[in-house]
């Protein structure tokens, strides 16, 4: 999966990131006023910090709706979700242990496989997209 980041993942501008962005992280304070609490910032692709929403319950669909509405993401982020939330998993099962292990290794199983597969087939899509390219203005140019 390594070698495929680069055509998994679209390069955004960074942005200052929350980087715990989870349900317990956010609050709602005695004057209903939201608040965010415990950060562990830093400057990344905003992606990893909406996929972290989602990792332990998320948050209301109404959130993420006024998120895009004001900053879109782009097409496709859902399905990144799983490969933005491998890296926290893993940092979980250093720090607290091995209960997270079965969360990893289904995580891994159900969701960055089936990425990997589909842009392995896009890739032998290409590739043989080319070779017919190639072969059809082999066959026309030599007419």
């Amino acid at each position: 999966m390594f070698n495929l980041l680069n055509e998994i993942i679209p390069v955004y501008q960074p942005s200052l990131l929350h980087g715990d962005l989870w349900s317990g992280n956010f609050l709602i304070d005695h004057n209903g006023h939201a608040c965010i609490i415990d950060p562990a910032v830093y400057y990344g692709n905003r992606e990893a910090d909406i996929a972290m929403t989602k990792l332990f319950g998320g948050f209301s669909q109404e959130f993420y709706s006024n998120y895009n509405d004001y900053l879109p993401m782009l097409n496709g982020w859902q399905e990144r979700i799983p490969i933005w939330n491998l890296y926290p998993l893993l940092v979980h099962a250093n720090l607290f242990g091995s209960s997270y292990l079965n969360q990893i290794n289904s995580h891994k199983t159900n969701h960055c496989e089936s990425i990997c597969y589909q842009l392995r087939n896009r890739y032998e899509m290409k590739k043989i997209v080319i070779s017919l390219n190639f072969k059809l203005y082999y066959s026309v140019s030599s007419f």
